[in-house]
C-alpha cells in the first residue's frame, strides 16, 4: 500500500481551536524526489523538533490504558491538545475503534500531515506525547505503517479554554521521612471542569487521581521538584511544579510553569 500524505487548507483564529477545511486529498509520496531540496531538508529539520517535544520525557499524561476510562480517544486528544498548544495544526482521526492524530508541517504552498499514535502499549503508562509510527525511514524516504496511512473519520479539537494548574504545599520545612501534601485546590477551569490531577515527585512513581490533594514521604535528602498536571473534561492539560528543599522549605506556590520550567506544558 503506498503512504500518503493528505494536504488540507486551514485557517487559525487567535483564542480558538484550529480550523482545517478539507480540500481534494493531493497525494505525495514522502521522500526527497517528491519536494525540492530546500523543502525536503525543511521537513526533515520539522519532523525532527516535532520528535524531540514528543519524546520530551515529562510531557505525557502518566496513565495507562484503560486508567479512569481512557481509551485511544483520550490519550490522542491529550496529545492533539499539547501540540496544537504549541502551535501545531492537529487532528483526530478514527479508523474503526482507533483513534490516532495528524500533525500539521507547514512548508511553502502546503501541509504536510505526520500520523502521531499518542496511545501507550498495553502494561506501559504514557510517559511522552507519543510517537511517529514509521514503517521505514532514510535521509531520502520516510514510510509509515499502513494503517496510519487511511482513516474513516477526522475531527478538530472543539473550542476550549485551557485549565489553570496551581499546585502548593503549607510545609514550612522538609526532612527526609516528613510526610508531605501537595494541594491544587485553587486549580481551575473556565469553562468546564478538571478531571484528573496527575501527580509526579522526582524520585516517586507518579500518581494520577480525581482528587485535589496529594501525600508523600520525603525519601531523599536535597532538592526535589513536584510536578502536577491538571486535565479537563475535554483533555486538555495545564501544568505546575514546585521545588521542596530538605531542611528548609519556606511555603510556596507554583502556577502554570508551562512557559519557564523546562517541563512543557497544555
Amino acid at each position: 500500500m503506498k503512504t500518503r500524505i493528505i494536504i488540507l487548507l486551514c485557517t487559525f483564529a487567535v483564542g480558538l481551536a484550529v480550523v482545517c477545511a478539507a480540500a481534494d486529498p493531493v497525494v505525495v509520496a514522502p521522500d526527497a524526489t517528491a519536494f525540492g531540496s530546500s523543502d525536503w531538508t525543511q521537513l526533515l529539520s520539522g519532523i525532527a523538533v516535532l520528535e524531540a517535544t514528543l519524546a520530551d520525557p515529562v510531557l505525557g499524561s502518566q496513565l495507562g490504558p484503560g486508567a479512569f476510562g481512557w481509551t485511544s480517544q483520550q490519550f490522542s486528544r491529550f496529545t492533539a491538545w499539547s501540540l496544537a498548544d504549541r502551535g501545531y495544526p492537529v487532528y483526530l482521526v478514527s479508523s474503526g475503534a482507533q483513534t490516532w492524530v495528524l500533525v500539521g508541517l507547514a512548508l511553502p504552498g502546503q501541509i504536510v500531515w505526520i500520523p502521531i499514535e499518542a496511545t501507550p502499549q498495553t502494561g506501559q503508562v504514557q510517559t511522552t506525547l507519543g510517537r511517529i509510527p514509521y514503517a521505514s525511514r532514510s535521509t531520502s524516504s520516510i514510510r509509515y505503517i499502513d494503517r496510519y496511512a487511511a482513516y474513516t473519520s477526522v475531527a478538530g479539537l472543539p473550542t476550549n479554554a485551557a485549565p489553570i494548574a496551581q499546585i502548593e504545599t503549607d510545609a514550612a520545612s522538609v526532612k527526609v521521612g516528613d510526610l508531605v501534601t501537595l494541594i491544587a485546590r485553587e486549580s481551575r477551569d473556565s469553562d468546564g471542569q478538571i478531571a484528573l490531577y496527575v501527580w509526579c515527585v522526582d524520585g516517586l512513581p507518579c500518581s494520577a487521581s480525581p482528587s485535589w490533594s496529594f501525600v508523600f514521604r520525603v525519601t531523599a535528602s536535597g532538592r526535589q521538584t513536584a510536578h502536577l498536571i491538571v486535565i479537563d473534561n475535554l483533555g486538555r492539560p495545564s501544568r505546575a511544579q514546585i521545588a521542596l528543599t530538605s531542611g528548609s522549605n519556606p511555603p510556596g506556590v507554583g502556577e502554570d510553569k508551562d512557559n519557564d520550567c523546562g517541563c512543557g506544558g497544555g
